[in-house]
């Protein structure tokens, strides 16, 4: 099962708003055939296992990190082909939020043993995106962002210098290629005028800018043509603002407006039913402020850089804020501390 998990962490960044899945079939002790559900839309890990196996697969166990599905998407059912190859045995992680349990009783109604639970956390945190996604319809939501240790995000010159090392930077650009969407705030766009790219053709996220009036400088570089953009409005938004944005091959998000700001709640629901399952927030602090106060925000990443700047813009603008998070790891890149919370 482990080398099944594995497998299927191949697939981040590639299959999202489907799950990351991973297979392995073995007999007598041998390993006959594994894959992993490799890019959306494409063969399941069961399929790319069993052709693997081949004749071999009849007799079988097979080790798979989701349960199969029985229903027909962009491809056909597994569960069905399970039984057609003869698989005697399945070990399935974890149950499927979209099937609960349909596949593994369909195993065992056509006389396939099927065990479930075998490394069912590590299953379960593998895919926390799709779960989150398939039982909510909102895509699972971490801000990333770096911090000096006076807990600012910004220097207070009003000049775009870069707080993180070279190394974090690099670090957090590749990360990117793990989302559905980066999201930032006007603010950023204006101020910093970012690419927010994964610099990766095969895993390019799309680029979510949060607005309420759809004011963007047009030469912005997020409109460029490496990925898709969505810029979010309100009814506030003006048309010939929205003109503009929609002339640079953008999208256009309106959301439902609250107390003069932006639904949170709207914004997430809208975005989960196009498909996006998880979002890396970059920034800025209105953004961010905006997530937390809305209890939206899943996990945090902070980049934490060792000097102090004194004068900057806070990591959130609201004094009041309270939330509660839980440090579950840490670790050094360069010069900087990355430190990983969870609700």
């Amino acid at each position: 099962m482990g080398l099944a998990l594995k497998l299927a962490a191949k697939g981040s960044g590639r299959v999202l708003p489907n799950p990351r899945v991973g297979a392995v079939i073995v007999k007598n002790g041998k390993i006959v055939g594994q894959g992993f559900h490799e890019y959306f839309g494409g063969l399941h890990a069961e399929i790319n296992a069993l052709k693997k196996a081949g004749k071999k697969a009849r007799g079988a166990t097979i080790y798979l990190t989701l349960e199969p599905c029985t229903g027909f998407g962009k491809q056909p059912p597994c569960a069905p082909e399970l039984v057609k190859a003869g698989i005697k045995e399945a070990l399935i992680a974890a149950l499927d939020p979209n099937e609960g349990g349909r596949g593994a009783r369909y195993l065992e109604k056509q006389g396939i043993k099927a065990t479930t639970g075998t490394m069912e956390e590590e299953a379960l945190e593998l895919n926390k995106d799709f779960n989150k996604h398939a039982k909510t319809g909102k895509p699972f939501v971490i801000v990333k962002t770096a911090i000096s240790l006076d807990g600012k995000i910004s220097y207070g010159d009003g000049k775009s210098k870069q707080i993180s090392s070279p190394q974090s930077k690099e670090k957090a650009v590749e990360m990117r290629k793990w989302f559905s969407a980066i999201m930032v705030g006007k603010n950023t766009v204006i101020k910093d005028n970012p690419l927010l790219t994964s610099r990766s053709k095969k895993n390019t996220p799309i680029r979510i800018v949060v607005t309420r009036d759809a004011r963007l400088p047009v030469n912005a570089r997020v409109f460029s043509t490496d990925a898709h953009t969505i810029v979010t409005c309100t009814k506030r938004a003006e048309k010939k603002d929205i003109d503009k944005i929609i002339s640079k091959g953008a999208g256009v998000l309106l959301v439902r407006g609250k107390n003069g700001k932006l639904d949170v709640h709207d914004l997430l629901g809208k975005l989960g039913k196009a498909g996006i399952a998880s979002i890396m927030v970059e920034g800025g602090a209105k953004t961010i402020t905006e997530i937390l106060l809305a209890d939206e925000c899943d996990e945090i990443i902070l980049s934490v850089s060792p000097f102090f700047i004194g004068s900057g813009t806070s990591i959130v603008e609201d004094k009041k804020i309270f939330k509660h998070f839980e440090f579950y790891r840490a670790e050094k890149v360069g010069p900087d501390l990355w430190l990983y919370l969870k609700k």
